[in-house]
């Protein structure tokens, strides 16, 4: 038997930024553990003692990649962050048990990727229009 659907979210900011995204996030992820698996891949909050790795917080399974954490007011840390979280998180979403569905709460450029890999598996991609930024 394989259990629980299993629902991957895809967002740079997650639990315990400070971004309106990461708070939403937390929350809607929260509630939906109760019914189903959810895997959130997730960048490095700029919040010290937080590392890369994978946390269950609440029911979620938190997988950190070990993207920059620059000062997001100049645009060319801004673009190293999300570069690095892009690259990362693709590859650790590849990782992560096969998802019954996809939320990609990010920019454009991963939903075109992730829209690709689900054609490739089978998987439901939700796209949510929400900035990433906070």
């Amino acid at each position: 038997m394989r259990g629980r659907p299993h629902l991957l979210v895809l967002n740079e900011y997650y639990w315990p930024g400070r971004e309106a995204t990461a708070h939403l996030l937390t929350e809607l992820c929260e509630g939906l553990a109760r019914e189903l698996e959810v895997t959130v891949v997730t960048g490095l909050p700029r919040t010290p003692n937080v590392r890369p790795g994978s946390v269950v917080r609440n029911g979620v399974r938190i997988v950190r990649v070990p993207s920059t954490a620059f000062d997001r007011r100049r645009l060319v840390f801004r673009a190293l962050n999300y570069g690095t979280y892009l690259a990362l998180s693709l590859i650790e979403g590849m990782r992560v048990r096969r998802p019954d569905a996809v939320l990609a709460m990010t920019d454009p450029p991963v939903v075109g990727v992730m829209r690709l890999r689900s054609r490739c598996t089978g998987w439901t991609t939700l796209q949510s229009s929400a900035s990433s930024g906070g």
